[in-house]
């Protein structure tokens, strides 16, 4: 049979999506009880959750295949006198408002809602025949600006491929832009130094402090630029004692050798001041170049745009895909003088800029969207909406 997941909520749409690929399990009939699920039903999110997506979401399940709910699930079946659109509309207002929290218990970092204590909350139920009415309304409503946030996100999306063409063709990795002057060589030749992050139980968060030496992670290396929004720090005198051959400094390519769909094996940034010792975790390159024939900021840039045309076919592996040390130590280049690589960076810097401006101001008008789906959710459930 299905099984219905929390990672199947549609938190958006407040509707269960199971997709073409659900997960399917054997389910014996004694284990069925009162799991299996029927359209109409809603589906609490009774333990889970986290910081910023506290436990307690509600969504509407519309499937008609058989199905049952996982452990941390719990069905919700609506009376006669309700309209289960409705109800589901009701739980999605609470949600944003915060009503939730108050019911929650924290054991062992995993947050439980006590639903019983839940369920106690009061809510605004019309007649049946004015339910269907607002469900209808907001059906059609909330469909509408679903619609509209799905074309900003790909607007975002064609953002990105925008930014990452404009990289390639600049850095030379579009045959059109490249003349006479752009010698193809190996990363190794115009590298002084490299290295990979060490392996094992090394840097396990087991060994993670409050302050140290900073290590650089996955998470940090972005396409062309580093992201200095996650901090970790392993002891220093561990550092200086083990450690000190796989060190950072600033000015260094940091190369990603694991990647997914969404975070491009491959891609590179230079290494800002770090403000202190700092070192490459495991699947992190190194490389410190000869800054006489390369220029750092070029060389990530060129390297990114690389990984997005063709990292995924020299890595290894399905869902995560990998890239040696050796496979990324030969990778051509195409470099041109040093004065070519600065006027390059230059250019690319001012296209960033309004590159992020018009992330930024897609990104707030999806914001304000859901900040308008969720406050016309709880107008219209709480009988502040006049539908007349």
């Amino acid at each position: 049979m299905v099984v219905v997941r929390v990672a199947d909520f549609d938190r958006s749409k407040g509707v269960a999506s199971l997709g073409d690929s659900p997960t399917v399990r054997a389910i014996p009939e004694s284990a069925r009880n009162r799991r299996v699920l029927r359209p109409g039903d809603l589906l609490i999110e009774k333990s889970g959750g986290g910081e910023q997506q506290p436990v307690g979401n509600v969504v509407l399940f519309t499937d008609d295949r058989p199905a049952v709910c996982s452990n941390f699930v719990a069905r919700m079946p609506v009376i006669a006198d309700c309209d289960s659109r409705f109800v589901g509309y009701v739980f999605r207002a609470l949600y944003a408002e915060g009503r939730n929290i108050p019911h929650i218990k924290q054991t062992s970092g995993i947050q439980n809602l006590d639903s019983e204590s839940y369920l106690n909350e009061l809510a605004w139920l019309p007649a049946r025949s004015e339910q269907e009415r607002i469900a209808n309304f907001l059906d059609e409503q909330t469909s509408r600006i679903d619609a509209l946030i799905a074309q900003k996100q790909k607007l975002v999306e064609k953002l990105a491929e925008w930014w990452s063409s404009t990289v390639a063709y600049e850095t030379g990795c579009a045959d059109v832009r490249v003349s006479g002057d752009w010698t193809p060589i190996a990363l190794k030749h115009v590298t002084i130094a490299r290295c990979d992050g060490p392996f094992g139980s090394a840097l396990a968060s087991a060994h993670y402090v409050d302050s140290g030496a900073r290590v650089v992670r996955l998470q940090n290396i972005r396409f062309g630029e580093f992201d200095d929004s996650d901090v970790a720090y392993i002891d220093e005198d561990y550092f200086k004692r083990e450690l000190t051959y796989h060190s950072v400094l600033e000015g260094d390519v940091l190369i990603a050798g694991l990647g997914d769909e969404r975070n491009l094996v491959g891609r590179a940034c230079v290494a800002p001041k770090l403000g202190g010792n700092a070192l490459v975790k495991a699947d992190c390159f190194r490389f410190r170049l000869d800054t006489q024939r390369a220029l750092p900021e070029f060389v990530a840039l060129q390297l990114s745009a690389l990984a997005a045309k063709d990292g995924g076919e020299l890595a290894t592996g399905s869902t995560r895909q990998r890239i040696p040390l050796t496979t990324t130590e030969s990778r051509k280049l195409r470099l041109p003088a040093l004065s070519t690589q600065r006027a390059v960076v230059e250019t690319l810097a001012a296209q960033k800029l309004k590159h992020e401006e018009l992330v930024r101001h897609t990104s707030d008008h999806i914001d304000h969207l859901r900040e308008y789906r969720s406050s016309l959710i709880s107008a219209a459930v709480t009988g502040q909406l006049s539908l007349c």
